[in-house]
């Protein structure tokens, strides 16, 4: 069964907010790997958990016809209201049980989520709609690298030039992290996934990065929209507002070192993303 976590409507906004925008070369790679020839849109898109749509919407000029499933409503709502393009339509639906016909889907993509599938389900169903020849997309990414810029001191600069958000998930958000799902992503990158994928003609990309400009306001927002947090609120026998807690403290601790306000601090946040393809015979 699919674990579920952006379930209101605040956090899906947070997510569309402060999520980083998937590079085009990377969307590019995959219609590359598809057989995707310009000025030849393939017929269907599958989006499979697409969230607030953020990757639905830049796979969309390639086909006619692009469909965005999750089993989250508020987050299907949000996508809803932000994507304009007349050939994507929103479902709800969940992995392990894709609501399109057998053979039907020239590709199925899956953003940063399938760490939360039941992984053997979806690649079954994966299987089934997929037309001959489809192609799978898997795709996500590490937690960034956050480093503080325009600082007084280059040491402290090159102090910080660390991975935060890792370690805000591992030390301060999970327990037992390296047993979690969460492990999956920023110690495995999807190896096990990857070895999983149902057809033998794959292929895995690490080369992508991007790189943004943020206030530490925007990298706490991003912390907080992380479906760790989520996780942590819905698991925990504490109370609710401790990962609140735990942000603030992370935030003041950044003030204090640097001695400075949170408006003068301005973080360059790297993220490395990880692609997995496949292609059905």
């Amino acid at each position: 069964k699919m674990l579920r976590y952006y379930e209101t409507r605040t956090l899906s906004k947070a997510g569309l907010k402060y999520h980083p925008k998937y590079p085009s070369k990377i969307i590019e790679t995959a219609m590359k790997y598809s057989g995707y020839k310009d000025g030849k849109n393939l017929d269907f898109l599958l989006d499979v958990s697409c969230g607030a749509g953020q990757a639905t919407k830049l796979f969309s000029p390639y086909f006619k016809t692009v469909l965005g499933v999750d089993p989250s409503l508020p987050q299907l709502e949000t996508a809803k209201e932000n994507c304009y393009f007349d050939n994507v339509t929103f479902k709800e639906g969940v992995a392990e049980d894709l609501p399109v016909a057998k053979e039907s889907v020239d590709m199925v993509v899956a953003g940063a989520a399938t760490h939360w599938f039941n992984v053997e389900a979806f690649f079954k169903e994966t299987e089934r709609v997929l037309k001959p020849g489809g192609t799978l997309v898997v795709l996500d990414y590490d937690s960034p690298k956050f480093l503080p810029v325009g600082l007084h001191s280059k040491a402290n600069a090159e102090k910080l030039e660390l991975d935060e958000a890792e370690k805000f998930v591992r030390l301060d958000l999970i327990p037992n992290y390296n047993r979690s799902r969460f492990c999956i992503i920023d110690r495995t990158r999807y190896r096990d996934i990857f070895e999983a994928m149902p057809f033998n003609d794959k292929h895995r990309i690490d080369s992508f990065t991007s790189k943004h400009l943020w206030t530490l306001e925007d990298a706490m927002g991003f912390l907080k929209s992380m479906d760790v947090y989520e996780h942590l609120k819905k698991s925990s026998d504490n109370e609710v507002s401790r990962p609140t807690t735990d942000v603030k403290k992370k935030e003041a601790d950044f003030v204090e070192d640097f001695e400075c306000l949170n408006s003068d601090v301005f973080m360059v946040a790297t993220f490395q993303y990880f692609v997995l393809i496949a292609n059905k015979p």
